[in-house]
Formats: C-alpha cells, structure tokens, sequence
C-alpha cells in the first residue's frame, strides 16, 4: 500500500495504521473483515452513507484518532487526496463540482460542504450537482449523434427516469428533455426519489446470505461474526463482478434464453479463502444464483437481510413512489438510463427491462464514469 495508485477510480476507502498515517484508495476495499482493522476504529468505508445523519456521532467515536471521528472529515480526506494527487501540489482548488445523490437532504449536503472546506476547496455559486443530472447530462454529450437528432426533431417533451444503481445507495431522478429553438436541449427536473441505503453491497449480502451462509461456521463474539461477514461479502462482490463481466461477453440479453443456459451453473470459483476465523472454505458463485439474488432487488416486497439489521427498499417500490411524486404513468416513461458500477450486472439490465417493457432502456458503455463526465456541465444545463 506504500505506493501511490493512480486511477480515474478512487474508492471512498480509508485505512489508519499504527502511528495514524492513512491509506486511501481501490486496495483499502479489500481490506473489509480483516483482523487488523476495525471498522469505525482504523477502517472507514462507505462514509457517504453517514453523512448528515445523528448517528455518525455514535459509530464513529472509537475512531484511532479524532481526525476521523466523523463523515464529513473522512469525505475530506478522500477529496483531499484527489486534490494533490490531480494538482501535484498543496494549493487550494478552484472551480469545482461534487455530484451528490439527488436524494440528499440539507443536513447531508452540509456535511459534503463541510469535506470540501476541510479538502481545501473553494466554491462560489453551486457546489454540488445532481448525480443523476450528471450522468444524463453526460449521456447526452456523449451519446450518438442519431439519438441527439431525435430529441432535436422531437415534437414533443421526453420522459427521462435516470436509475443510479451504486455500491452503496439507489437514486432515481425523472427528468423532462425538451428542445428550444434558440435554448437548445432542455433539461428540467420532475422528481427525486427518497434517500434509499441500497445498492450492490446489499446485493452482496443477498449472495452470501442465500448461498454461502451454511458453509461458514459463524463466531458467536459479535465483533468477529461481523468480520466474517464483512471478509465474505467482500469475496463474493469480486465473483460477482467476474461473473457480471463473463455474462455480458456471451452477448446482447434479449438473445440469452439461446445464449445462457450452458452458462448458468458455471461458477466463478474462489478457492481456499482463508476467513477472520481461521476457516478456509471455496466460494463459488453462479449465473443461476446471481440471477436469484437480482431478482430479490426487484420483488414487491420489501427485503430482510438476515446478517444485519437491514430491511432493503426494491427497486419497483422506488420507482412507484418516483411515479407517484411527479403524477406520472410507468407508460409515460420514454427512456430510462442506468448509471453506476452496479448497473453493469446484466441480470440487473434485464430485470429493468422486463419492467419497462415500452421504454427505451440504455446502458452507456461506461454507465460509471458517466456522472463524472456531466458534472461540470450539470449546474449550467437544468432549468
């Protein structure tokens, strides 16, 4: 970990060793359910999930040292990071746009105003942008000049549901597009969905909870059972990115009824993993099982996790309550963009589509760069 990784990716992963010097980045990750590190001790992951909430005060106050003892100082120090890594020098930045989760309260976007003052950056104006404005806005710049001229000769407005599927939060953004002769592309927000803590993490725990659980002999101190689970759920997402990947080469999805069925019980194998509590044990992941576990995301009903004292939100619950918000039909919904590193889980794609049956629904070839490559465009573009 001594050696600075340069990646347009930087996981919001921080480690603290024993004289407090921290690692930050991809290879923190991995360290989840290791017996070195304690989560909210010396590990922080998925702080943005914390930020702006009451509770952050409780779970992170046996941080190692008070510089990261709260949310919004850890979002600094990953800012902070990229800030001298892009600039390759200690000055302060400028002209700078954080995407957000649309779903952000005041309390939340006051914590990310927070990380930015301690990461040294200044703003005048917005800050923040949407990041589901983002990766439309980047969709539409990128896109191919035949689907911009549709929208160009488009008579009528366009409905636009935006479905950001990350590692740790699900955010739906309906928007309007229509075309100004002298304006151009109009980009107009109709509804956000509600704050939702869920996202491909979640479905790692489904995996695991569904198809690795009566293979592992749990520890009954709480702290160690945790490390387990969190050691597992971290194996599993790497299968699960493998077989995602090994999926989407077989071909396009509406050809998998042809294409899959040699496939389904081929499994990405992981051998030997060695667990916090000294078991050793093959993880092994299929197509089959993959598809099982997506396909809970997108029941009617709401999710338990049995391993922790979660109930998860679906992904038909969200966009019903979206729908709702804006007084719109699921048949007013002409195209539906999927963002995140999530949404490249093809049984994910096809579960949107058997949902939106009528609609367009694109996957960008990089739908996790795509906020990335809007932002800076974002602030100017919605009206």
């Amino acid at each position: 970990m001594d050696v600075p990784e340069e990646d347009i990716f930087v996981a919001s992963a921080i480690a603290l060793d024993a004289r407090n010097r921290p690692f930050i980045g991809n290879r923190v990750y991995q360290l989840k359910g290791s017996p070195r590190f304690q989560r909210y001790k010396n590990l922080f992951y998925h702080f943005k999930l914390d930020l702006g909430t009451s509770a952050a005060a409780t779970w992170y106050k046996d941080a190692q040292h008070e510089d990261y003892n709260h949310p919004a100082k850890l979002s600094g120090k990953v800012l902070n990071f990229c800030r001298r890594m892009m600039l390759r020098q200690d000055v302060v930045w400028r002209n700078v746009v954080i995407t957000v989760p649309a779903s952000f309260q005041h309390a939340q976007r006051r914590d990310v105003v927070e990380a930015a003052r301690y990461a040294r950056i200044e703003h005048e104006g917005n800050l923040m942008a949407d990041e589901p404005n983002a990766a439309l806005v980047g969709y539409l710049n990128e896109c191919p000049m035949a689907v911009r001229q549709s929208l160009v000769h488009s008579t009528t407005p366009t409905t636009w549901l935006v479905i950001d599927f990350g590692g740790g939060t699900c955010d739906l953004s309906l928007l309007e597009i229509r075309y100004d002769v002298q304006q151009g592309l109009l980009v107009r927000n109709l509804a956000i969905s509600r704050y939702q803590d869920v996202g491909g993490q979640d479905l790692d725990r489904l995996l695991v909870e569904m198809f690795l659980l009566d293979q592992v002999q749990l520890p009954q101190d709480e702290l160690q059972r945790q490390l387990v689970l969190e050691r597992l759920g971290a194996l599993v997402e790497k299968l699960k990115i493998q077989l995602s990947r090994t999926l989407a080469s077989a071909g396009p999805d509406e050809e998998w009824d042809r294409l899959l069925p040699p496939l389904l019980d081929q499994p990405e194998v992981l051998a030997g993993a060695a667990l916090p509590n000294g078991q050793q044990i093959d993880i092994k992941v299929t197509a089959q099982q993959l598809k099982e576990a997506t396909a809970r995301l997108f029941a009617h009903q709401r999710v338990v996790l049995q391993s922790i004292d979660k109930t998860l939100t679906t992904i038909p619950a969200m966009v019903a309550d979206i729908l709702e918000k804006a007084d719109r039909r699921k048949s007013q919904v002409t195209h539906v963009l999927l963002v995140g590193g999530s949404v490249q889980n093809p049984w994910f794609v096809q579960e949107v589509r058997k949902m939106f049956g009528r609609s367009h629904v694109i996957l960008p070839v990089h739908p996790d760069q795509l906020v990335g490559g809007g932002r800076a465009a974002a602030n100017g573009c919605a009206t």
